[in-house]
């Protein structure tokens, strides 16, 4: 269970993100998805139970101003799901 949990997941807008969201989100944790689609996570968010506690950060992570917002703008984490299609090492923030 995922109750009171809080749990980022990166690439969300389709795919294994999509679904990793809908799975945490029925387990009944509280979801920050990103992306770079902003519509495709406003859709999504739409399609779970409890939307209201499910938050979306649009962010491109090739670009390191958009990581440095990510982590700006995200809150406290239980959980995090690396799933966007950009391979590039640095530091976790």
């Amino acid at each position: 269970m995922l109750l009171n949990k809080s749990v980022l997941v990166t690439g969300a807008s389709k795919g294994i993100g999509y679904q990793t969201v809908k799975y945490c989100a029925e387990l009944g944790g509280s979801i920050i998805l990103t992306s770079r689609n902003e519509d495709k996570l406003r859709a999504l968010r739409e399609e779970l139970s409890s939307k209201e506690k499910h938050s979306i950060i649009s962010a491109d992570l090739s670009l390191e101003q958009e990581v440095n917002k990510l982590a700006e703008n995200a809150p406290i984490l239980d959980g995090l799901v690396l799933n966007a299609g950009v391979v590039k090492t640095m530091p976790l923030k």
